[in-house]
């Protein structure tokens, strides 16, 4: 009679495996101290370990939390760590920690509140006795600044970009709107993560603005929850969008200089604790300790098609399908493969470009390199020409649709009217390529069309008027 022998975790050779990650059996515990070693890696320095002095300046840590897998397991990491900090009767806890939750309920449906979740998360850990605070950040008030609300179109003739300012009526606008606006789903989901980024470096710069700033210290450090395979699905899908410049911010734990004001910078911390940990160990470790039932749940989505779904999400299918072994062997492969590319811009002057600035995309906010610029280069490649109707049922057709267009077609000139016509005292800006791609996807027909929060020439710093008037 044979018995089933029992595998032994791999590290303390006592206990048996529950699970096995990248080959190697592990017991529960091993694997939860694998899994927090990460993190305790990543925050090793001084700033973060515990406080024995009387007057300790804390590092304040702002840590955006979506409540899902990934972020599950870094806030009960960060969490467990902070308690235990806390349990030292000499010590005080080495830093203050700012979970933000940007919420998106106004167009995102969920199975769960996120206010019963966090106090959940609240009774779970005892957070009353740890220096955290909780905070819900309403989506819809990256609008609120109406008077720096622009309607901005791109001209698909020429690829040039147009702003030009809302009508009195308009200045009440919703991030839903703008997502109605939006022509699939892989615009609205790449317009909101540019929402996202944009929201906490806002919360960032409003922690030292505030006036309670003297009595905590402003956000000095921020933590994402980005696994491992999720830093690869950026990797292939921003390369896919035309955005492949930020490609080295998402990957590298970098020190990041905000401009807090006209005449004032921060330096910011940007922290990837979770970057080597793949998504199924992230799965593994919400089972082990039951977190799953704390994870914001978003409604079913119905079967979608390839041409439905968003780049990401194929992206993520892709995965799946050649990481068949879990090892995570190709996902590590990319990563590593997209931490070897660089800042551009610093890459440009490396290489002795004499340019002392670079323009800044009016949206995504991100540095346009390359000589031509995108909107020149998708000029020289593209052919926007118009064919008059040659044949009968050609001039037939076009008359029909003259008919329904009236007034709005010139006959004349076998075409409508410029998109110029409106934009004659409109401003012009620059965009990336992956914005020229999404707005220049918005219908001009729409009501709304494509409205953005852009700070333009005619507002200036009192810095910026006495620039003009020094004499050199």
């Amino acid at each position: 009679m044979s018995t089933t022998e029992v595998q032994l975790c791999s590290r303390c050779k006592t206990e048996p495996s529950v699970t096995v990650s990248r080959k190697e059996p592990f017991c529960s515990q091993c694997f939860i101290r694998f899994i927090t070693g990460k993190q305790r890696k990543a925050m090793a320095a001084e700033k973060f370990k515990i406080q024995f002095s009387k007057d300790p300046k804390k590092e304040h840590i702002l840590f955006p939390c979506s409540f899902g897998a990934s972020s599950l397991v870094l806030l009960d990491i960060l969490l467990c760590l902070m308690n235990e900090q806390n349990s030292n009767p000499r010590g005080q806890v080495g830093f203050h920690l700012s979970v933000v939750y940007l919420d998106d309920s106004s167009f995102e449906k969920h199975d769960t509140v996120i206010t019963d979740v966090i106090n959940a998360v609240k009774e779970k850990y005892q957070t009353q006795n740890l220096p955290v605070t909780f905070e819900v950040v309403d989506m819809d008030g990256f609008f609120e600044d109406s008077e720096n609300l622009r309607k901005i179109s791109v001209n698909l003739d020429d690829y040039q970009t147009h702003i030009q300012p809302l009508s009195q009526s308009e200045h009440s606008f919703a991030l839903s709107q703008l997502l109605q606006a939006l022509p699939n789903r892989a615009s609205r989901h790449d317009i909101l993560q540019i929402v996202k980024a944009q929201l906490i470096q806002s919360h960032i710069i409003k922690s030292y603005n505030s006036s309670d700033s003297d009595s905590e210290t402003p956000i000095s450090t921020v933590l994402y929850a980005h696994n491992m395979t999720t830093m690869a699905n950026e990797v292939l899908s921003l390369t896919v969008k035309g955005r492949g410049a930020e490609i080295h911010k998402l990957l590298t734990d970098s020190v990041l200089t905000l401009p807090i004001s006209s005449t004032q910078t921060a330096q910011l911390g940007i922290l990837h604790p979770l970057k080597d940990i793949t998504s199924t160990e992230i799965q593994t470790y919400l089972t082990l300790l039951s977190l799953t039932e704390l994870e914001l749940k978003h409604k079913n989505q119905p079967t979608l098609m390839n041409k439905q779904k968003t780049i990401n999400e194929i992206v993520n299918e892709y995965y799946k399908d050649v990481d068949v072994d879990h090892t995570g062997n190709i996902i590590s492969t990319v990563v590593s493969t997209g931490g070897k590319l660089g800042d551009p811009l610093t890459l440009k002057k490396n290489d002795g470009s004499n340019e002392s600035s670079t323009e800044q995309c009016i949206i995504c906010h991100t540095s346009i390199n390359g000589n031509p610029s995108p909107d020149k280069w998708l000029s020289a490649i593209s052919y926007t020409s118009k064919l008059p109707p040659l044949t009968d049922l050609q001039k037939q057709s076009y008359s029909e649709w003259v008919e329904s267009c009236k007034p709005s077609v010139n006959e004349e000139n076998h075409e409508p009217p410029s998109q110029d016509q409106n934009q004659t005292q409109a401003q012009t800006g620059k965009l990336c390529y992956g914005c020229i791609v999404t707005v220049g996807g918005v219908k001009k027909a729409d009501q709304d069309g494509f409205v953005w929060p852009v700070v333009t020439k005619e507002r200036y710093d009192v810095d910026d008027v006495l620039k003009e008037f020094s004499l050199d």
